[in-house]
């Protein structure tokens, strides 16, 4: 009965689900959805967007083709435009891919 009366705080819990655990992507993708306009510009931001992390490896969805050919020369400025914004540096590498967009 005495290993059970340990009790575990929630204010224990969460940075740990958030920060560390399986839905750290998660949280640093939406705060790249947050501030996609800083980060791209609003030229780019209806035409480009955000998809997933993957092993610190941020997948973009492009709208064309043309834009991933032009956005290749753009991705460290991008990776730093991130960082920048995050105050962290959580993506080190930018994935294109055909797919959906805002517009």
């Amino acid at each position: 009965m005495e290993k059970y009366k340990k009790v575990t705080l929630i204010k224990d819990v969460i940075p740990y689900c958030f920060y560390k655990g399986e839905y750290k992507n998660e949280f640093y993708l939406d705060l790249i959805k947050k501030n996609w306009k800083v980060i791209v510009g609003e030229r780019l931001e209806n035409f480009i967007t955000p998809d997933k992390i993957i092993n610190k490896k941020l997948y973009i969805s492009c709208a064309h083709t043309g834009f991933i050919q032009s956005l290749n020369f753009q991705k460290e400025n991008i990776i730093k435009n991130i960082s920048k914004n995050i105050e962290k540096e959580i993506i080190l590498d930018i994935k294109y891919f055909i797919g959906k967009s805002k517009r």
